[in-house]
């Protein structure tokens, strides 16, 4: 769990200053970033693993049906949980306080500050939370947005028009080169 507080001793200013309104296109486009698709689906990569290593199995060893079965359900299984990867995906970024739909109209407001050490985003609820660029687990950025995925699980966002293309071209550099 991120550390909160609301006092900064390491530098009198942050570096980079962003402040945006959360909206539904936002969170749909975090959604895509971390959401994968066909081939690079996690779920659908082990089940085509599991399907060459039931084709191996049923042809060069002497296949049991039992065994074959349940291969076969694993990767119903796997598929199933490839199909609903988003939905998975949504849960996670709704509990980082980041789904636009959940959030009331005039509760939306977000800030985030980049330090040279760290990440501070406060919530619309003004609870802040302090992310150290050694807990950052990865960086997805695009031209739109750079989501920031945490070692806790939590995520943080800073979209392209919260900053001048100059800055936001900066902070993605900055926060890519953490991890």
């Amino acid at each position: 769990m991120a550390a909160t507080s609301s006092s900064s001793a390491a530098s009198p200013k942050p570096l980079y200053h962003a402040t945006y309104e959360l909206t539904s296109l936002m969170t749909q486009d975090a959604l895509s970033v971390l959401t994968p698709t066909g081939a690079s689906n996690p779920a659908y990569i082990a089940c085509a693993l599991l399907l060459a290593a039931m084709l191996i199995y049923g042809f060069v060893l002497e296949p049991q049906t039992v065994v074959m079965v349940v291969m076969a359900t694993l990767c119903a299984g796997l598929m199933v949980v490839g199909g609903r990867w988003s939905t998975y995906m949504l849960a996670r970024l709704q509990r980082s306080g980041l789904n636009a739909v959940q959030l009331p109209e005039d509760g939306r407001r977000y800030i985030v500050d980049v330090w040279d050490d760290r990440l501070e985003v406060t919530q619309p609820s003004g609870e802040m939370g302090v992310y150290p660029f050694n807990d950052i687990k990865h960086v997805y950025s695009t031209s739109r947005l750079i989501l920031v995925d945490m070692n806790t699980g939590e995520l943080a966002l800073i979209p392209a028009k919260a900053l001048s293309t100059s800055r936001y071209e900066s902070v993605r550099a900055l926060l890519s080169a953490q991890k």
